[in-house]
């Protein structure tokens, strides 16, 4: 066959030019878009055929699902009836979630705007998620609030849509509601330190003596209590000045979209930190979804207690800074 076909195009003067040298097609989106019609009208979901899914997704009936274009769906993740991730309406671009592996979202759930849902969370039914949620972390409401994190490893997969499983964070209840967004500013911190802590988890991985570590160190004559800004800017002689990443100062409305709001900042132990007090610390280096994420890995040390100790602080902080942030070893 080889050789006829050598044949022919040397007999031919080189075969069918026209198809040699025809021009490249323009991509089109056409068929993409036919297709995603013909799925809505069949199965009566919506998914943009720019969106990108992982690997072992479970659409769990799949009536109402709508995934918008930018919007981003890891391996091994559950999503029932009636769940949106879509954009605010008031952005271009990147504008739709983002959401980790092994996710378990309830039905009806609302996921709006750029924002990431973390590898392990759990989203429960009706809720109206506007603001990041680290990894691990159960989150129920509207707006959404972290209320524990997901006893399964693997909660897409275990399909426990009753939350019962749920690992319950110290302190949370309504007298503290709404707290991160106050202005009271009268969180104690200790700076000489607790107790130090049994139980540490196997959250982490890096070695304790690593040198590469980034330092944090907090040093006082004697005991005594600071309030969240004094410990803001005691933390902050360790960090050079530089830009902030976000200049725009959250309204009283924004922090009520809080997934922390519900944490305790008032009335702490000495050596406790809070969320609101590791916002001070980290708001001008660090975006809104790292600092989440740092804060509860260090809370799943210790989930009884609801705050961070500053010896759990002192010794954790700078491996998981290091993971989770941005931030430089020098920082």
């Amino acid at each position: 066959t080889a050789a006829a076909t050598a044949a022919a195009t040397a007999a031919g003067g080189g075969g069918d030019t026209h198809h040699q040298h025809r021009p490249p097609q323009r991509q089109s989106k056409y068929v993409s878009l036919w297709l995603q019609s013909q799925a809505s009208a069949a199965f009566g979901l919506d998914i943009h055929p720019a969106a990108e899914i992982g690997a072992g997704i479970m659409f769990d009936h799949g009536t109402g699902i709508v995934i918008g274009e930018t919007a981003k769906i890891g391996d091994n993740c559950t999503f029932l009836h009636g769940v949106t991730l879509g954009g605010t309406g008031k952005h271009h671009g990147d504008r739709h979630p983002k959401v980790g592996r092994d996710v378990l979202i309830g039905a009806g759930a609302n996921i709006l705007g750029n924002i990431r849902i973390g590898d392990g969370a759990k989203i429960g039914a009706g809720s109206v998620v506007l603001k990041s949620i680290p990894h691990g972390c159960t989150a129920v409401g509207s707006p959404a609030k972290i209320v524990g994190f997901a006893g399964e490893r693997r909660p897409g997969s275990s399909m426990d849509s009753t939350l019962a499983k749920n690992v319950p964070i110290g302190g949370l209840d309504d007298s503290t509601r709404d707290s991160v967004g106050s202005s009271d500013s009268s969180v104690s911190v200790s700076v000489t330190g607790t107790k130090s802590t049994a139980d540490m988890s196997d959250d982490l991985d890096t070695d304790e003596s690593s040198s590469s570590s980034p330092q944090t160190k907090v040093s006082a004559d004697k005991e005594k209590q600071i309030t969240v800004e004094e410990e803001s800017s005691l933390v902050g002689r360790g960090l050079p000045e530089k830009k902030k990443k976000k200049t725009k100062t959250r309204s009283g409305l924004d922090k009520s979209f809080c997934a922390f709001r519900n944490f305790q900042c008032k009335n702490l132990p000495c050596g406790a930190v809070s969320f609101q007090c590791l916002s001070k610390m980290l708001s001008n280096y660090c975006t809104e979804e790292e600092i989440g994420e740092v804060y509860v890995t260090l809370l799943k040390l210790n989930p009884k207690y609801g705050y961070i100790p500053v010896d759990v602080f002192l010794k954790k902080f700078p491996e998981v800074a290091q993971k989770y942030t941005s931030l430089d070893n020098h920082q």
